[in-house]
């Protein structure tokens, strides 16, 4: 069930497709990366954030993904705190009361509609996962597949398109609220 619920977590730990005509610029100093649009990269925890993004979330009821929500993964709640220096930590609980942590840097492309999104976890185990996000006042919709390692996911361009082993369309969109 652990080998499950971490599966599970990291398909919503709380990454996308950056365009391919994307040009990154780095600094002398390779501290900080980000390409000629309005995007930021994960970089050592030290990336600017999209301040709508920012703060705290809450998935529970209807809001969980269906995905999550059914078999075999029975997720009831989804934390996620995103913080303005590129960090964020996701909590999640299944029916069972077992929950998990995760945690690491993010990075967001704002210029792209909905807003991609690239994570790199690094706690409980290193994971890269890529996906879309739009906030709407107090509500944060969200889809995200982990990429790397790679579980043959594709990570969505609209929401609801997320493809790959046992994962139907629209399955996968998650809801948020801000706390």
């Amino acid at each position: 069930m652990t080998r499950t619920l971490s599966l599970a977590l990291t398909l919503i730990a709380v990454t996308a497709c950056v365009p391919d005509d994307v040009d990154w610029q780095t600094t002398d100093d390779d501290s900080a990366t980000t390409p000629e649009d309005d995007s930021t990269v994960p970089d050592d925890g030290a990336t600017a954030a999209d301040p709508a993004l920012v703060g705290s979330w809450s998935s529970t009821g209807n809001n969980i993904s269906s995905l999550l929500s059914g078999d075999p993964f029975h997720i009831v709640l989804v934390s996620a705190d995103f913080h303005a220096d590129g960090t964020y930590d996701v909590y999640s609980q299944d029916a069972d009361g077992q929950g998990a942590d995760f945690s690491g840097t993010y990075g967001v492309v704002l210029s792209t509609t909905p807003h991609t999104i690239v994570l790199q976890q690094t706690a409980p185990y290193a994971a890269t996962s890529e996906g879309i996000y739009q906030v709407d006042s107090a509500q944060l919709q969200y889809e995200i597949v982990q990429t790397l390692p790679d579980y043959g996911f594709t990570p969505p361009t609209a929401f609801g398109t997320t493809d790959g082993p046992g994962v139907s369309p629209g399955t996968n969109v998650q809801l948020f609220e801000r706390q």
